[in-house]
């Protein structure tokens, strides 16, 4: 008695199909652009502010100014403090010069000191 062999696609053909599908999704996709917004979404949101996310950001900055201003008594303080860490991408924090936003005053530490604290203070 003979045994009966499958009569499926060997499995070559199907590994080949499904290589050749997805060289023709990337193909489309590179095609209508649709790749580059795919694998450059991420990179889009850290470099291309507008500028009202800008102007609301630097809003945002203004308010975490003030506040590091009545509640920081020492530059360690400031420091930690939401001015110095808040952020709208990698690169853009509230202390970078793009914001324009100049975060300067003067403290008196417990010694009874008096020191300026600026931008420069966050790094």
């Amino acid at each position: 008695m003979l045994g009966k062999r499958g009569q499926g696609l060997p499995l070559e053909t199907i590994v080949i199909v499904i290589i050749t599908i997805l060289v023709l999704i990337i193909v489309i996709l590179f095609a209508t652009g649709s790749l580059g917004r795919l694998l450059g979404g991420a990179r889009m949101l850290e470099e291309e502010i507008t500028p009202d996310q800008l102007a609301t950001f630097r809003l945002g900055c203004e308010n975490a100014c003030f506040t590091a201003e009545q509640l920081t008594d020492s530059i360690d303080e400031f420091r930690a403090s939401d001015y110095c860490h808040r952020n709208i991408s990698n690169t853009v924090f509230c202390h970078s010069q793009q914001t324009g936003v100049d975060c300067s005053f003067q403290i008196t530490q417990a010694d009874g000191t008096r020191v300026d604290i600026s931008n420069d203070d966050c790094t």
